[in-house]
């Protein structure tokens, strides 16, 4: 991958001075999901309860369901003497300390909000595993070759100009044909996204499209720095002040952490990988974890301008990112940002990770994100548990894409258990996520809508356990439908989907389509930005 392996050494190297340790060996499960972090998952909400969490979480008699059959959900046959499982209280949990001081010592702890997509707009959202596809693969390749050879072809053109003019010219006509695959990258990937989010393609070929796009972004930007570089090289020349950087920060819109992960992943070069996929007409929705780092990606076109306003780097940074990110500003160590035109890139890392914002000049509003952090980053204080043969199973889950904590263990001596985890939306089919594990922990994502987790072990007495029917929590948002910018920050009703398609099957299931809810709530937060750190 280009940028995450550095990005993922930074973070691990940060969390561990944060908190004062040094992270444990964690492996990675089938499905990509990390074992062996102690911490539990961001709550991603105020504090709201699961809604109306139905009874069950018994032991289910031998013979009543074989795996791979769809779980029970709601509340099943109770089996005399096991207890109903109900939501725990708060666990007293932490993460790694922030970086405080007297102004922002009440924000430490608060959950990071997220770039979601809009609580009015119907989406559709699924999880699905990805791993090696040589179809995909081989076609990557092979447009990677067509691209360097189209690079090397223009750079020669360039060179071979007998006058200085003529090789102006040529650079001009080379840039601006830069500038044209630009627009259809934008409305390639406007496409690809609407016809997922309208049910014309599944999760897989949006993913490869998106790969696609990434790939084709990349080669492009490879000859935009070839032309930056023949500019220099030629005598009494420079382009207009600007376009090859807003060319630049544009192609970086269509590239992104995980688009790069998930061509690694369809070469083989990097194993089987789970991602969560959501979507509107307009937005885009990714996540996955990798290693033992939750890695999440949103694009939102209706939050861009048509127009080509520009936005000074001062108020991108102390207005825009500082108001839709209050809590990561309070803790940052550091921000910084670059881009030209209409669009510019806020770096910002934290104790808790890295945000990567993209900053609309004419909306002033952050349309693209990038948010990378450590498992152990995240902490909740919500819990739903299910019992049943001595054996207690344990979720934290946070808002639809974010990462979900399942643990296993004895009930009377807390012992782990390394057995199976599915997962089943109401009326969908049961995937599964993996195994807990020797220390009986299994980290994957969470799921939309409503769902039940399950573990069972295959044997001549199967046994499920599963825990009440959950519910994603409300994302702590930045949503702005306005255009009004900085300090816009909201957050949408939780609001149970209206809809569930249940006729996904294989590796991609809980797939939800949810109807506008019937308000969104009022802004949230209106914290005071704090000085910048340079």
């Amino acid at each position: 991958m280009r940028a995450l392996p550095v990005l993922l050494a930074a973070l691990v190297v940060a969390t561990a001075l944060a908190a004062g340790t040094v992270p444990g060996p964690a492996g990675p499960s089938a499905d990509g999901a990390v074992r062996g972090a102690t911490t539990l998952p961001d709550a991603g909400s105020t504090g709201d309860a699961d809604a109306g969490p139905a009874p069950g979480g018994t032991v289910v008699p031998a013979g009543a369901v074989v795996p791979g059959d769809p779980l029970p959900v709601g509340s099943p046959a109770q089996v005399a003497g096991s207890p109903t499982p109900v939501d725990d209280p708060p666990a007293q949990v932490a993460g790694p300390p922030a970086q405080v001081n007297d102004s922002n010592a009440s924000l430490a702890n608060e959950p990071i909000r997220v770039l979601d997509l809009p609580q009015s707009t119907p989406s559709r959202s699924v999880l699905h595993a990805e791993s090696v596809d040589l179809g995909p693969a081989t076609g990557f390749a092979a447009n990677a070759s067509a691209a360097r050879l189209e690079t090397i072809a223009t750079v020669q053109h360039v060179r071979e100009a007998e006058t200085d003019e003529e090789r102006q010219r040529r650079i001009l006509e080379a840039v601006s044909e830069i500038e044209q695959a630009q627009v259809s990258l934008r409305s390639d990937q406007r496409e690809a996204i609407g016809a997922f989010a309208d049910g014309r393609i599944d999760a897989r070929a949006l993913l490869v499209r998106l790969a696609r796009i990434d790939a084709r972004a990349a080669a492009l930007d490879e000859r935009r720095a070839q032309l930056d570089a023949l500019s220099e090289a030629t005598e009494d020349f420079s382009l207009e002040s600007g376009r090859l950087p807003a060319i630049e920060t544009e192609l970086r819109v269509y590239s992104g952490p995980l688009r790069e992960h998930l061509v690694e992943v369809l070469r083989g070069e990097e194993p089987p990988t789970r991602f969560y996929v959501a979507a509107t007409t307009d937005g885009v929705v990714l996540s996955a974890i990798v290693d033992d780092t939750y890695v999440r990606e949103t694009y939102r076109e209706d939050l861009r301008s048509a127009g080509a306003a520009t936005i000074d780097l001062d108020d991108a940074l102390d207005n825009v990112t500082a108001g839709a990110y209050p809590v990561v500003w309070a803790i940052k160590t550091n921000a910084d940002g670059t881009g030209s035109g209409g669009s510019l890139i806020v770096r910002v890392p934290h104790p808790r990770g890295n945000l990567t914002a993209f900053v609309d000049g004419g909306s002033r509003n952050v349309f693209r994100e990038y948010q990378v952090r450590p498992l152990a980053s995240f902490v909740d204080n919500r819990t739903a548990t299910g019992f049943g043969d001595g054996l207690r199973l344990t979720v934290n889950r946070t808002y639809a894409g974010g990462p979900m904590r399942v643990r296993l263990e004895e009930v009377a001596t807390g012992e782990p258990r390394d057995l199976l985890v599915t997962v089943r939306p109401p009326d969908g089919n049961s995937i599964r996520l993996g195994r807990t594990g020797s220390d009986g922990v299994l980290w994957t994502l969470t799921p939309a809508g409503q769902f039940t987790v399950a573990t069972f072990r295959a044997t001549d007495d199967p046994t499920f356990v599963t825990t009440p029917t959950i519910r994603a929590a409300v994302p702590p948002d930045i949503y702005n439908g306005s255009a009004t910018g900085a300090g816009g920050s909201g957050s949408g009703t939780d609001t149970p989907t209206s809809g569930t398609n249940g006729s996904v099957s294989g590796e991609t299931a809980g797939e939800t389509s949810t109807a506008p809810p019937a308000a969104v709530a009022a802004p949230i937060d209106g914290t005071p930005p704090v000085a910048r750190l340079r």
